[in-house]
């Protein structure tokens, strides 16, 4: 990974079972929270990365969604390596 690279933001939503709220409000609520974490916004986001859980048409529902546009977009259902292969794909982006 590039040096330069580093998750700066996490966030754990306080409804996990998401029972009054539907998956893209619990995508976006998280999202929120992990770069609010970060001293981040929505306006900071220049790239989408997620696993086979987000409604819609994979990454492209989310951006539309969350309203932000962005340079690079990507889905994966790879299991417990989904997120250790964005950081990945995300780190060689920046780098």
């Amino acid at each position: 990974m590039s040096p330069g690279a580093f998750i700066v933001g996490a966030y754990e939503h306080p409804d996990r079972r998401g029972s009054t709220r539907t998956l893209p409000q619990l995508h976006a609520e998280a999202a929120a929270g992990a770069l609010a974490d970060a001293g981040l916004s929505l306006s900071d986001v220049d790239a989408y990365f997620c696993d086979s859980s987000v409604p819609g048409l994979g990454p492209m529902g989310m951006i539309e969604y969350l309203g932000i546009d962005v340079r690079l977009a990507s889905s994966s259902d790879i299991g417990g390596a989904t997120y250790l292969s964005a950081v990945a794909h995300a780190a060689l982006a920046i780098g």
